[in-house]
């Protein structure tokens, strides 16, 4: 049996729409998990109450929930975070193969009993809380791009505050 050409060319056009929806739906999939893992952290309104001209600043909040994917979020597209305003809990982590930098983290699991850190390098001017210290840590992402090999946020610390009750040390996502 032969198919006549405008048969052939129907079927043609209706393989092509399937592509186009097909590639319509992935993408807009993929666009909607990129907003909600954006989204999975929190925004609180702070008022600075440091001078007479008050006024509401945006702090983005990481809890438990998508802790890791947050953070390395952050690492992905870290000039979309530049200069904002971030508050989290975690440990305190000291780096010793990078100069003993001090690390806001959690413990991050993902298969059995395998788990490895995860966090933000931080800058601090006070006195070094100890190793292991739970803690709430609040300031602005700055980007280290003093290697352009190794471009990455950090977060430059306003205030710091110990906490005698820990958090959830491990996170999963």
């Amino acid at each position: 049996m032969k198919i006549n050409t405008k048969v052939k060319k129907i079927i043609f056009i209706i393989i092509l729409l399937l592509i186009f929806i097909i590639v319509g739906i992935v993408i807009a999939i993929s666009t909607t998990k990129s907003k909600e893992v954006n989204s999975n952290s929190e925004t609180e309104n702070i008022v600075n109450t440091g001078n007479s001209n008050e006024k509401k600043v945006s702090t983005m909040i990481i809890r438990d929930n998508y802790f890791a994917t947050t953070l390395n979020d952050m690492f992905l597209n870290y000039n979309q975070y530049k200069g904002k305003q971030l508050s989290y809990e975690g440990f305190i982590y000291y780096d010793e193969s990078n100069n003993n930098t001090m690390i806001v983290a959690r413990y991050y699991y993902c298969c059995g009993t395998d788990s490895y850190i995860v966090g933000m390098e931080c800058e601090y001017d006070g006195e070094k809380p100890e190793k292991e210290q739970w803690i709430k840590v609040t300031g602005i992402i700055e980007i280290n791009d003093k290697n352009p090999k190794e471009i990455y946020p950090y977060l430059k610390v306003t205030s710091l505050e110990l906490k005698d009750e820990k958090g959830n040390m491990y996170v999963n996502n």
